[in-house]
């Protein structure tokens, strides 16, 4: 995904800049496999982009995209406590066994498409 494209999906996101290498965070709206992305209340004033820089706590809020020229390099959410298992399921089910799984570390390699 380029950052023009997730500019135009998430128009409430806060972009720090609009060059080709940018980190976006969107507060609002977001879900991951079904379920919603956190968001503190403070975090959400950085939407529109008035107010800087953002805070440390609020980098693992809601979405977000990070972008070198002009491309996704980066994308991450954050999730209430408790969640991650039902989260790691619903990719499970999206995209099969995973090719590491340690706990609540588990990667898929790009293409895998086995779901047994």
């Amino acid at each position: 995904m380029t950052l023009e494209e997730f500019k135009k999906n998430h128009p409430d996101a806060y972009c720090s800049g609009d060059t080709e290498d940018a980190d976006c965070h969107v507060y609002e709206g977001v879900s991951f496999a079904g379920v919603k992305a956190t968001s503190d209340n403070s975090c959400r004033d950085f939407k529109t982009g008035t107010n800087h820089p953002i805070p440390d706590y609020c980098h693992a809020q809601g979405m977000r995209a990070e972008f070198a020229d002009g491309k996704m390099v980066s994308l991450s959410y954050g999730v209430a406590k408790g969640m991650l298992p039902t989260v790691i399921e619903a990719l499970k089910k999206q995209y099969g066994k995973p090719d590491n799984e340690k706990g609540f570390s588990v990667s898929w390699t790009c293409g895998a498409t086995d779901s047994t």
